[in-house]
């Protein structure tokens, strides 16, 4: 993965999110690139900070344009005097070590489930799977999501399994670092309501214990982690450059604001209490956080030109993931969970055959029961006899 690091040119993703790191971490002006969140960008962007880079903090594309990723990035890159190779090694340490640690927390969780030994399947499978070896190094928010989707739904389910103050905050926290991960980590809330939920069901009397760290979880996640992050990296940006910025990145969301004298629509409200939000020092830090997921629920539900399977097509295909894990995942990876389904089967079947003889011979049971009820008095002592050796 480090020699991939050295080796490879940018990515167009590396482009925008490490200027806007950059300038997160040396100005901490949330300027750029709000539609994703910081972290990975801001680890990205630390060892920068002390090998002397020059930013095009002068330019037009970021003193007065609004969210010019793309040109900043080029300018930062490639035209500003500096070694582009060696700012996107330095860049790549920080996603580097996002992988390596997922890799660790995926060992120590399976450790203590399965043992030591059986801990090591999943992490080397995951540290020698082929799209972590390639895209693990690259400053891009899809390997900080899988970190911090593990990491958040292992506290989570040790805090359900060992409830205590520690667990709890340790829960909230890593929900949180996954939120600044990536937009899409917001799944996380109803997965762990269905979590919840599940636990509650095979947990008598737990239902509103859960429900309560449940809350907990979620409230320390953004007030501890989400408010914070954005309210230091937004130190450096004036509430009036963040408020017209937001009103113009969101200018165009549902059709954009309702007139003067009207009021907003349903589907537009959420983006006009962004742009007010952004323009109160209390409230802007969730803006930002709030003004990127609306811009990428924008993007989405705009749509793209996809080639898919032979056929050009604006909409996406309910196929892909399936068949895309299919013809990517390698071939012994695709045995192994083939294996471990028909085992988890078998054995579920199995746990299940007592229960269903158990069942079984009480439906006799009652049967004889109910026989001895219509039967002459005469054979009231043996149906006796029966009724209580079948358990009736």
């Amino acid at each position: 993965m480090f020699r991939a690091a050295r080796g490879d040119s940018a990515v167009m993703d590396e482009l925008a999110h490490i200027p806007a790191g950059y300038g997160y971490v040396e100005y901490l002006s949330y300027e750029l690139n709000p539609e994703h969140p910081p972290l990975v960008k801001v680890l990205a962007a630390l060892p920068l900070k002390w090998l002397g880079m020059r930013f095009p903090a002068a330019g037009d594309a970021w003193t007065r344009d609004v969210n010019a990723e793309w040109t900043v990035g080029r300018q930062f890159l490639y035209e500003s005097g500096n070694d582009a190779n060696r700012l996107l090694l330095a860049a790549r340490l920080g996603p580097m070590l996002l992988t390596l640690l997922t890799t660790a927390i995926l060992y120590i969780w399976s450790r203590r489930r399965f043992g030591p030994l059986w801990g090591l399947l999943p992490a080397t499978l995951f540290g020698l799977s082929p799209h972590v070896l390639a895209h693990g190094h690259y400053v891009t928010t899809d390997v900080a999501a899988a970190c911090g989707v593990v990491l958040a739904t292992w506290a989570f389910l040790e805090d359900l399994r060992n409830p205590s103050p520690a667990t709890l905050m340790l829960a909230g926290i890593a929900f949180g670092a996954a939120q600044i991960c990536k937009f899409s980590a917001v799944l996380l809330v109803p997965y762990f309501i269905l979590l919840a939920v599940c636990w509650s069901a095979v947990r008598a009397g737990s239902r509103w214990r859960a429900a309560a760290r449940l809350a907990g979880v979620f409230l320390i996640g953004y007030v501890v982690v989400v408010y914070p992050t954005y309210f230091l990296l937004t130190r450096g940006y004036s509430i009036s450059r963040q408020a017209s910025d937001t009103a113009r990145n969101l200018a165009t969301y549902e059709n954009g604001p309702a007139p003067a004298q009207e009021a907003c629509r349903l589907q537009r409200c959420p983006a006009d209490l962004v742009v007010w939000m952004s323009g109160q020092p209390l409230w802007r830090p969730l803006a930002v956080y709030a003004e990127g997921v609306l811009m990428v629920r924008q993007r989405t539900s705009e749509g793209g030109k996809t080639y898919w399977l032979g056929r050009t097509s604006g909409r996406g295909s309910r196929w892909y993931f399936p068949i895309v894990y299919l013809l990517k995942e390698p071939i012994p990876v695709l045995a192994l969970v083939a294996v471990g389904a028909v085992l988890a089967l078998r054995r579920r079947r199995i746990r299940l055959m007592p229960f269903i003889g158990t069942q079984t011979r009480q439906r006799a049971a009652g049967d004889r029961c109910r026989a001895c009820r219509v039967r002459s008095t005469s054979d009231s002592a043996i149906c006796f006899r029966r009724c209580l050796s079948s358990t009736c």
